[in-house]
């Protein structure tokens, strides 16, 4: 197919691709956001976030509240407004039954808090 070459810079500091650094800092600053997002309609926002928080950092011994705050600065980052923070995502049930929820805007804003939590 051919040979791919180039440079790559990370936050201005030129890196190679299979360097330790590069992939240690990659991992503090990048995320993948998934086009189709996928949430469970009776969620609400608030545990979306605190589900993808438990994944990613497992047990912390500081205490619930350094987690539930550091979900709601996930919330603020992204602009999920607080009225729509405790009310369902929405979807599609099994069966055809459809809930209202989050509008198509804040569902890819709450999937990007998702990836940063």
């Amino acid at each position: 197919l051919g040979n791919l070459s180039g440079e790559m810079s990370v936050l201005g500091t030129e890196m190679s691709p299979s360097s330790m650094d590069c992939k240690n800092i990659l991992r503090d600053v990048a995320a993948y956001v998934p086009q189709n997002e996928q949430f469970f309609p009776n969620q609400t926002p608030e545990e979306a976030v605190e589900f993808a928080a438990n994944l990613k950092l497992g047990r912390d011994e500081r205490g619930d509240h350094v987690r539930k705050s550091r979900v709601r600065e996930m919330l603020d980052l992204v602009g999920i407004p607080v009225k729509a923070r405790t009310r369902s995502i929405g979807g599609t049930l099994a069966g055809g039954v459809v809930l209202r929820g989050l509008s198509g805007g804040e569902r890819k804003r709450l999937a990007l808090a998702c990836a940063f939590a």
